[in-house]
């Protein structure tokens, strides 16, 4: 996990790993049912930080912000805000952001966005990227400039069916 995230995230120790394989032809038809394979160290016991602002919670599927961290790699100067993904529900939930839909402080905001799929009763992290170029060309050079910050999330379901589609929007403190 990135530094920062563990922080964020508030994980110490990581006692079991879990993720979907798929096997796919050319054509991105799957070869055999996907399926899950969990790698569980032994003797650990693990747990994270599920507190922090929920930006959605609806059908068993919570959101929690998780706040603003700086990009762990020392010459990037992208802003990371941070995202907790609780599945209670009966089925496997995929949560992007829309592509295009983030401001900062009112500005659009070039961004990446690593979404997740997250099989129920599991947690999965979503992590959108805020470019530092274009929080730079709106007057934020650092994480405490950012004053609110609006995306629309995109979730969707085991078939890729949308489900929901929310605005979501996080007010910080700026500067002090």
């Amino acid at each position: 996990m990135k530094d920062g995230y563990s922080e964020a995230f508030g994980i110490t120790d990581i006692a079991d790993i879990a993720f979907t394989l798929r096997l796919m032809d050319t054509d991105w038809n799957d070869i055999v049912e996907p399926q899950t394979v969990q790698i569980t160290i032994p003797d650990v016991e693990a747990s994270f930080d599920e507190s922090g602002e929920v930006v959605y919670d609806e059908g068993g599927l919570q959101i929690i912000s998780k706040g603003l961290v700086p990009d762990s790699f020392e010459l990037s100067d992208d802003i990371h805000a941070l995202f907790l993904i609780k599945n209670g529900s009966a089925g496997e939930v995929d949560v992007d952001c829309a592509s295009g839909s983030v401001s900062v402080n009112g500005f659009m905001n070039d961004e990446i966005c690593f979404g997740s799929t997250v099989l129920p009763d599991t947690a999965g992290v979503l992590d959108v990227e805020l470019y530092g170029s274009s929080l730079s060309d709106n007057d934020c050079d650092s994480i405490e400039d950012i004053e609110e910050l609006e995306m629309t999330l995109t979730i969707r379901d085991g078939h890729y069916n949308t489900i929901a589609e929310p605005v979501v929007t996080l007010q910080f403190g700026g500067e002090e």
